[in-house]
């Protein structure tokens, strides 16, 4: 990624892709990166270490923002994502890896040739043929997606070279071309440590073709330490996707989730008031009226994209002001109910020294959904310092309201000690 790279395809991982390696690739690199997303491939296995076979796609910046989809097949054999572009069309990436061993081949039992046999056979496929099951497989995957308006971008580890006959069958059937070959002349380099030819490739359609700007191979153990060549691609992002695309918000940048009730509401609420204040429902709604009549004007177009700024602007204020990022422990809904009960019951008993009931008191009562009459009884219950009965009672279908918006048999006590021995 230190090499200006969007989207890194590797074959031949040789990891098993579980939940916790899964985890860890994405953690380090949203430490590291701020964002990103992944797409891994690996047969089913319990084994944890080494592993042969499997593939990885990895995003971040801007190109994560446009995924849409992203999947890794079962066996190992290939991982892919689907990068959003302009009006539903896209860029189907995929990064795949083709195993050397034909059919009939005596290999161990470890092996990723062995690994696919074994699934093809558990499929119901009687006479298995891993090396070009791939192909039909991943032919079957791009036809899915160019209904959809998305152009195949491959980065395979064919172990073949481009005259090879199924192989070229497999490019010349889905109107794929070799990007590194028209964008270079000349002899290709070696992509491998043990052979003298090419078998790493980028494939894409004439669409990928024209958007790539430039790429090569780069040498043996540069960018990367491994028995194969890194190779690259530059694409221009207008071009291939039709419009261009921004780096998405870091996670740990937001103020707030929407799981977060209490900010939320708060968040909402100052919003409103900035919009209120702004009038920015009656300019939208003039706006809407004049481009139905004028139609797109200059004028018209300036003045939407100003309304526009200001409520991005306002959302962040309201975030800013309402919402900032506390690194405490969210409390549960049934505690800050009872904490708000508490307080509401303190404020209350102000009545009792003839007090006025104050603006923060009823917005407590309507915020806690007392009902209007338990409202009206308590308040007068107060205010008479002989009326002792109507204010137990009062305080007594406070303390019943309360506990009916807590969960049943929720022994405090006992949830504390469980939390403290974990």
């Amino acid at each position: 990624m230190s090499l200006g790279i969007d989207v890194l395809g590797m074959a031949e991982t040789n990891i098993n892709w579980n939940q916790d390696r899964r985890t860890q690739l994405l953690s380090l690199l949203q430490m590291v990166f701020g964002n990103g997303q992944i797409a891994t491939s690996s047969s089913q296995s319990g084994t944890d270490g080494y592993q042969p076979g499997g593939t990885a796609l990895v995003a971040h910046g801007c190109s994560a923002g446009r995924i849409s989809c992203r999947r890794g097949d079962r066996m190992g054999r290939y991982s892919y994502m689907a990068l959003r572009g302009k009006d539903g069309c896209g860029v189907l990436v995929i990064s795949a890896y083709r195993v050397c061993q034909s059919r009939g081949t005596v290999a161990g039992p470890d092996t990723a040739f062995m690994q696919q046999v074994a699934a093809l056979r558990s499929a119901g496929v009687v006479n298995p043929d891993p090396r070009n099951q791939i192909l039909d497989d991943m032919t079957d995957l791009i036809n899915e997606w160019k209904e959809k308006g998305y152009h195949p971008l491959i980065g395979i580890d064919a172990n073949a070279t481009l005259d090879e006959a199924k192989f070229a069958e497999f490019l010349d059937r889905n109107q794929l071309v070799d990007v590194l070959g028209t964008l270079n002349t000349g002899d290709p380099p070696s992509t491998y440590a043990r052979g003298r030819k090419r078998i790493d490739y980028i494939l894409g359609d004439t669409h990928v073709c024209d958007s790539a700007v430039k790429g090569r191979s780069l040498g043996m153990h540069e960018g990367l330490h491994s028995d194969h060549t890194m190779q690259f691609v530059d694409f221009d992002q207008q071009r291939l996707f039709g419009n261009e695309s921004f780096t998405p918000i870091i996670g740990q940048e937001l103020q707030f989730t929407l799981k977060n009730a209490i900010k939320k509401r708060a968040f909402l609420t100052k919003l409103r008031e900035i919009h209120q204040h702004q009038k920015i429902v009656e300019r939208v709604q003039a706006l809407e009226l004049a481009f139905r009549n004028e139609g797109k004007t200059t004028a018209l177009e300036q003045c939407y994209n100003r309304v526009d700024y200001e409520i991005r602007c306002s959302m962040l204020a309201a975030a800013n002001a309402r919402a900032r990022k506390s690194f405490r422990y969210q409390w549960s809904p049934a505690l800050v109910t009872a904490g708000r009960m508490n307080v509401f019951g303190e404020l209350s008993s102000s009545k009792r020294r003839h007090m006025n009931v104050t603006p923060t008191t009823l917005r407590l009562a309507e915020t806690l959904q007392i009902p209007k009459y338990l409202r009206k009884a308590g308040i007068t219950a107060l205010h008479s310092t002989n009326s002792m009965n109507s204010t137990m009672e009062f305080f007594g279908h406070t303390q019943e309201l309360m506990m009916a918006t807590l969960p049943p048999r929720l022994n405090m006590p006992a949830l504390r000690c469980r939390w403290m021995s974990r």
